[in-house]
């Protein structure tokens, strides 16, 4: 075992020991029409992008949250599909696009 599959089931755990009516208001899609994986991807990126040009500290943790949140929101739903290596490739590409960000 990996550690990113250390911590994807860790993160997983967390995730399941939420309240179930928290767990399912979150696999309502965002925006009819797009499946949720690209209405989360789409999100993170945004949050990642924003964080990036943020001066505000503060803000910029907030910005990370949140993304980080829906980062996990869509592993989950990946995993649950049955997808744990699409999972693992998002999770690599966004560490990519937030060093990217950063430069």
């Amino acid at each position: 075992m990996t550690v990113w599959d250390s911590i994807a089931e860790a993160r997983i755990r967390e995730w399941l020991q939420r309240p179930a009516a928290e767990r399912e208001a979150a696999s309502v899609p965002l925006e009819p029409g797009l499946p949720l994986e690209v209405q989360l991807l789409q999100d993170i990126a945004q949050l990642d992008r924003m964080e990036a040009v943020s001066t505000d500290a503060a803000e910029a943790a907030v910005l990370h949250r949140k993304a980080s949140e829906l980062m996990l929101r869509l592993m989950v739903v990946l995993e649950s599909e049955g997808r744990p290596l699409a999972a693992k490739h998002f999770a690599e590409q966004r560490q990519l696009m937030r060093e990217q960000n950063r430069s």
